[in-house]
């Protein structure tokens, strides 16, 4: 016996529909801070005391960004960390922060900022260069970056990345 189209329709409407909403969940509203992206980096920035990115461009940069680094409170170190530089015209390059260049780790996401891991609410270090390291910890009790003991700063509002402040450049 052959069923008529009649039987099948509200089948396939349920499960377009479940597959749209399940697409639509994993979008950012609007204003939402970019704390991860949707691959699962934690991204953070180096500015002045006005949140200006003091890395404008790898040869105009205060450090040499190609050598900067992360360990881990263990000696780990982070071997995905990276830097580009946002694309104009996306919502979150309106931030001074992202006037230049921005750090992105997949690891810190995945260890670092998860619960129960080794990493968490550990120390780990950002070597900027030899005379400059600076102490990050991720609290997993606030789900926040920590930066030399304070909160890191976050526009929640304009959108921005972890904001790590390194004074007036």
């Amino acid at each position: 016996m052959k069923k008529s189209m009649n039987f099948y329709a509200p089948m396939w409407l349920l499960v377009l529909g479940l597959a749209f909403g399940l697409w639509a969940c994993d979008k950012r509203s609007e204003g939402e801070p970019k704390i991860f992206d949707p691959i699962g980096e934690v991204h953070f920035a180096l500015v002045d005391s006005s949140a200006n990115n003091i890395c404008k461009t790898k040869e105009n940069s205060p450090y040499n960004v190609d050598e900067i680094y992360i360990v881990m409170h263990d000696g780990t170190r982070v071997s995905d960390l990276r830097y580009y530089t946002p694309k104009q015209g996306q919502n979150d390059s309106n931030h001074p922060a992202y006037k230049g260049l921005v750090f992105a780790s997949d690891f810190l996401h995945a260890q670092a900022a998860y619960k129960g891991s080794k990493y968490a609410d550990k120390p780990f270090y950002l070597v900027l260069n030899e005379e400059d390291t600076d102490t990050l910890m991720w609290k997993s009790e606030e789900e926040w970056l920590f930066h030399n003991g304070e909160k890191a700063g976050l526009d929640t509002i304009g959108g921005s990345p972890y904001m790590l402040v390194k004074g007036n450049f």
